[in-house]
């Protein structure tokens, strides 16, 4: 009975979430959609509770998984969080590629993924404007002198051209 009950829990829950998972599977690979939307839930919120980001968790997001797929460069799996736009309007997507459906896969994509939401994008801008200032205020040459060209080698210099 009680399994029932969670079972028909978990059901809703995924009913209600089809709309967090995208699913891109030109080959028609098979995998269980349900058991998918399930693990995004129970994932996500795992993280939440680990974390203990309870006064203010990361909104859902859509996923898009692609199965069938692998990386062009290395023919890895793999999970990504693409963005695009500036720093001050950052779009950022979700996806995890899979060769073939992996339950145990997927859910440590949406994991590392719901991780990666813990900082929402239009925070990094606040983040970045803080941790510059910081660096600035304790760095005993200014950033801005150290990178001013004046024809002798610099300190600590990497061994990138410039």
């Amino acid at each position: 009975m009680k399994r029932t009950a969670s079972l028909l829990f978990f059901l809703a829950l995924a009913q209600f979430s089809f709309a967090q998972l995208k699913v891109e599977n030109p080959d028609k690979l098979s995998f269980p959609h349900e058991e998918a939307v399930i693990a995004y839930k129970i994932a996500r919120q795992q993280v939440i509770d680990e974390l203990v980001v309870k006064d203010k968790p990361p909104a859902e997001f859509e996923i898009t998984l692609r199965l069938g797929c692998k990386d062009p460069v290395n023919g890895d799996e793999y999970f990504a969080t693409p963005e695009t736009g500036d720093i001050g309007n950052l779009k950022q997507g979700a996806e995890i590629c899979l060769q073939e459906w992996s339950l145990s896969k997927f859910t440590y994509g949406i994991i590392r993924l719901t991780e990666r939401r813990l900082i929402p994008a239009n925070r990094y801008k606040v983040i970045l404007t803080e941790s510059l200032r910081r660096i600035l205020q304790v760095a005993p040459v200014s950033v801005a002198d150290f990178q001013k060209p004046t024809g002798k080698p610099r300190p600590y210099a990497s061994h990138s051209p410039e």
